[in-house]
């Protein structure tokens, strides 16, 4: 689930990309500033971390897991 909602957000810079690759410099950057608090997704790279240790420590006693 972790995985899913933090693709979530290059999933949406790639499906938008090509609405905003003609704008001028200044309405281009002006459409970015949608993005604050994005970067909050990052909790979710760590939330990644844990659970893949948390696998590796489920499976350490199942050598075809690991």
């Amino acid at each position: 689930m972790s995985t899913a909602l933090a693709l979530g957000g290059a999933l949406a810079h790639l499906l938008e990309l090509p609405n905003k690759i003609g704008l001028p410099r200044d309405q281009y950057f002006t459409v970015q500033t949608i993005y604050r608090g994005w970067n909050r997704l990052a909790y979710l790279l760590a939330m990644q971390f844990v659970s893949i240790l948390a696998v590796i420590g489920m499976s350490r006693r199942r050598p075809n897991v690991f």
